[in-house]
């Protein structure tokens, strides 16, 4: 899965590189993570939320690096979530802000925990697009344990469901 996001940032360049850099501030803004623990000056073990509870790990090395410019890093080793990204930060036209470019490529993991994410790209592709509104796309709410049924009612558009939240 491809996922690329622009956003701009009110600082400039080597302030907003030098804060992704420290990676222990990635929890901070990625609120999926967990943990981000530098393991050597180009290297690091990170650690995610991922759907139904489940908790995933792997560990990761910059393969590309400009300062105040640009980072790059893909997973090593045997990553539950195979993943490879790059950020650029370049200057705003406003002349005091900083561009964020981000481009991060993953592979979802098999089972049921994989094919629940697949089931987003869809729908995501539709809010990109605009044809569904993001603030009324939670159709159906059920209870954890009933996780299973809410795929199904997902999976079949039972009821013209379009997203159905877990509770715990």
């Amino acid at each position: 899965m491809d996922l690329t996001a622009t956003t701009t940032i009110r600082k400039p360049a080597p302030e907003v590189y030098g804060f992704w850099r420290d990676l222990k501030n990635h929890p901070t803004f990625m609120a999926h993570l967990d943990e981000v623990r530098a393991t050597g000056d180009r290297t690091s073990h990170w650690s995610a939320a991922a759907p139904f509870g489940k908790n995933v790990g792997w560990d990761a090395e910059i393969v590309d690096e400009t300062p105040g410019e640009k980072i790059a890093w893909r997973s090593s080793g045997d990553a539950e979530v195979p993943n490879a990204g790059s950020v650029r930060f370049a200057p705003a036209p406003d002349g005091a802000s900083t561009e964020v470019h981000v481009v991060l490529v993953y592979d979802i993991p098999s089972g049921t925990v994989g094919r629940a994410v697949a089931k987003l790209k869809p729908l995501l592709q539709r809010i990109e697009r605009g044809e569904i509104d993001p603030t009324r796309v939670v159709t159906h709410i059920l209870p954890l344990d009933e996780a299973d049924r809410g795929f199904e009612i997902f999976k079949n558009k039972q009821d013209d469901c379009e997203k159905v939240v877990l509770k715990p």
